[in-house]
């Protein structure tokens, strides 16, 4: 009888032992996974909305030579090349599909333009800031989107001539 009684106690033993060990290794994983699952979600929505991925939007490709009249239409204007950086891959793509609007635009502005108000640098920084907010206002980076709209413009003029 006391051999059976100790028989049943190491059996007994051995079951809580494994028993102790399983629900260690549950918690252990439980923990684990709720750990990873909350720093997951903590810093994820971080990454996301800190991330704006600059990059350039080409209007008027290097040595394409533009023209566009100027006011009184005597004289005409040469853009060699005309770039953006933009805030979004969003913002360049939607460039890409309004160019004619915004060539449109363009030209609507710099009709209004004499060569004075082009070639001195004050009127050359508000003309890049008039063509970012026409730009923004066409692909609709405004409001709280206007940081992933365009960021820079790179405006390479050639010449001012005679028509």
């Amino acid at each position: 009888m006391a051999e059976n009684e100790n028989k049943e106690k190491k059996k007994s033993g051995f079951m809580s032992l494994i028993i102790t060990i399983t629900l260690a290794v549950m918690i252990s994983m439980g923990g684990t996974y709720f750990l990873m699952k909350y720093m997951n979600k903590s810093s994820t929505p971080q990454n996301v909305t800190n991330k704006a991925i600059r990059t350039m939007a080409v209007l008027i490709r290097p040595g394409s030579n533009a023209t566009f009249p100027l006011r009184g239409g005597n004289q005409i204007l040469v853009i060699d090349s005309l770039t953006f950086l933009v805030g979004s891959k969003e913002c360049g793509q939607s460039i890409g599909i309004n160019t004619p609007q915004i060539m449109d635009g363009i030209q609507m502005l710099l009709l209004s333009k004499s060569p004075s108000e082009i070639l001195n640098p004050d009127a050359l920084q508000t003309l890049k800031q008039q063509m970012i907010d026409l730009i923004d206002q066409i692909t609709g980076f405004t409001g709280e989107k206007a940081p992933l709209g365009i960021l820079q413009v790179y405006l390479y003029i050639k010449a001012v001539a005679p028509v």
